[in-house]
């Protein structure tokens, strides 16, 4: 307990001690070399597990940093770039306040939404007190401020949670009166449901709802591929899945009519005002499925109050807004939509990480001495937090989005956007590791060249991105001599949480009960090929990583079905 408590001591005091260490002696030998994948560093490691596509997978990461003179590679500032087919959760939502009333398929709100967007929310998911799974909202009357729903409310009132994927939606009295149709009174089915996907036990993989109305009429459709669907569940139901395959793009595939893209909720760094309506930011990618979510700001560059708005419509970079009356020529970090039904619950733990240093005496009194280049260990773990949520002082190095407080403007990249923060905190002091939304090449912070080609973010396609802005590890270690050890560093991010491994089936959009899932391929190939990459984000003249192949890693999926059960996607 005492040493645990002195490490975490030492991450506040090591970022005002300078460092300095003792003599070390000739007999120390110093880590093998520093990697994540190296042969020659024993369990060093980037992989996910399951790899497979279509499932949770969580992440994990093993690698070590050696900081023996002229070998020091170690660096406080770092991003982990996750394969292009790896998706962290997905989807936004509008929380409404609604009367409490006796049972009825019609919720009132409590306060009129009029204007704010919502008249086109459609066969969209619904959740929220005393809502049964599988509702979603059949109807909107925007003057009256009215949800009709396709299932009645036993108990409503309070707050209800609508997602912003339009048709994303399952029922479960589905019927297949030919192989070709699916009939359904509760999918409510709509002409704006072509092109959707369609899924169900005994419906074939990658299936599309190609016209409406089918043969049956309005409650059927006819499907590309046959099916015999197939009762399944407790007591065995036909379940049925519409619009289950929305999803963040890859690689620009489209997963959706049109190439639809449903938006996550997020925290957007350098956000204009451009008009008294209008927001403009290239990196917020505003999007259809944008249309009723709520923004709000978590910082302004006047340090003005910013008030609340709701998005009316998007015309890219640009997205209109209500209330307006907004100050034209202002900067604003702003929260963009809510969370959704199926996402982490703020404070869930999904972090766990290891490391292994020699700790510098001089920051913890009773510490090993440097020159005996013993290395502590020591554990951590990181909770969840959603965009509004976002903890510890934003300003501050360790806890700081990229972009953020554009007062005074980080190093880094001047924009960013998040969809998520995980929060690392001891007795003594926190830092962040944030969830970054990246829509393709990103040129890298401070003009950086040394771990990124030509310059830009590695993958170079749409991925997401884990950016530690700041880790105050490194600066607890003993100064560099030619036996010093180095610094180990593990990490595991779950695939899934607490909270969203108790959500009921069929509660919130489906397809989202993750927090990070390999997507199948729209293009029904089985398997993929995914690079995960880590680089070292300090400046130019600190720590590069290189050869970048030992903090690199393949995994090659086979395209080969069934799939067999794998801990290993590709050799490291």
């Amino acid at each position: 307990m005492r040493r645990s408590r002195l490490i975490a001591a030492a991450f506040a005091v090591a970022l005002a001690v300078p460092l300095f260490g003792a003599a070390s002696p000739a007999s120390a030998t110093p880590a093998p070399g520093s990697g994540c994948t190296s042969a020659t560093t024993a369990g060093a490691v980037l992989a996910w597990y399951p790899a497979q596509p279509g499932s949770q997978s969580q992440l994990e990461m093993a690698c070590v940093f050696r900081n023996d003179t002229g070998n020091n590679v170690t660096s406080g500032s770092f991003t982990v770039h996750d394969q292009q087919f790896a998706v962290y959760h997905n989807g936004s939502a509008r929380r409404i306040t609604v009367n409490a009333s006796g049972p009825s398929t019609t919720l009132t709100a409590s306060a009129s939404f009029t204007g704010t967007g919502l008249a086109s929310w459609v066969n969209r998911t619904i959740s929220g007190p005393g809502i049964p799974a599988r509702t979603h909202v059949v109807s909107v009357n925007d003057g009256a401020s009215t949800l009709t729903l396709n299932r009645s409310v036993t108990t409503p009132g309070g707050v209800m949670v609508v997602e912003n994927a339009p048709a994303a939606r399952s029922v479960d009295d589905a019927t297949n009166p030919v192989a070709t149709e699916i009939c359904s009174v509760l999918a409510t089915f709509a002409a704006s449901d072509v092109g959707h996907s369609i899924g169900g036990t005994g419906i074939p993989a990658n299936t599309n709802i190609s016209a409406y109305p089918g043969a049956g009429g309005a409650n059927c459709v006819t499907i590309n591929k046959p099916a015999t669907l197939v009762a399944s569940g407790t007591p065995p139901l036909p379940v049925v899945t519409i619009g289950g395959a929305l999803n963040y793009k890859a690689s620009g595939a489209p997963y959706g009519p049109a190439g639809l893209t449903i938006t996550s909720t997020r925290v957007v760094t350098g956000v204009s005002l451009s008009a008294g309506a209008t927001l403009n930011s290239t990196i917020a990618t505003f999007q259809p499925t944008d249309i009723g979510l709520r923004v709000t700001a978590s910082a302004c560059d006047d340090g003005l109050p910013f008030a609340t708005q709701y998005i009316t419509a998007v015309a890219a970079p640009n997205a209109s807004v209500t209330p307006g009356l907004m100050t034209p020529g202002r900067t604003c970090d702003l929260v963009i939509g809510e969370p959704n039904g199926n996402a982490p619950a703020d404070g869930d733990v999904m972090w766990n990480q290891g490391v292994q240093l020699n700790l510098n005496p001089s920051l913890v009194a009773g510490s090993d001495s440097c020159g005996n280049d013993q290395p502590e260990g020591f554990a951590l773990t990181g909770k969840w937090y959603n965009p509004g949520n976002f903890q510890g002082n934003l300003t501050a190095i360790s806890n700081r989005q990229a972009g953020y407080g554009v007062a005074v403007p980080p190093p880094g990249w001047t924009t960013s956007k998040a969809i998520g923060q995980i929060y690392i905190e001891t007795s003594a002091a926190s830092y962040s590791v944030f969830v970054m939304e990246r829509e393709g090449p990103t040129t890298a912070p401070n003009g950086i060249t040394g771990s990124y080609p030509s310059g830009n973010d590695p993958i170079g396609v749409r991925h997401y991105d884990l950016t530690t802005p700041f880790a105050p590890t490194g600066l607890a270690l003993c100064t560099s001599s030619p036996t010093s050890p180095g610094l180990g560093f593990s990490a595991n991010l779950s695939a899934t949480t607490s909270s969203i491994s108790t959500i009921a089936a069929g509660t919130g959009r489906p397809g989202t009960g993750q927090l990070r899932n390999i997507i199948s391929r729209p293009d029904a190939t089985p398997g993929y090929n995914g690079i995960l990459t880590m680089t070292s984000d300090a400046a130019a003249a600190g720590p590069q990583w290189t050869p970048v192949a030992n903090f690199q890693r393949l995994c090659a999926y086979p395209a080969v079905l069934p799939n067999s059960i794998n801990f290993q996607c590709s050799a490291a």
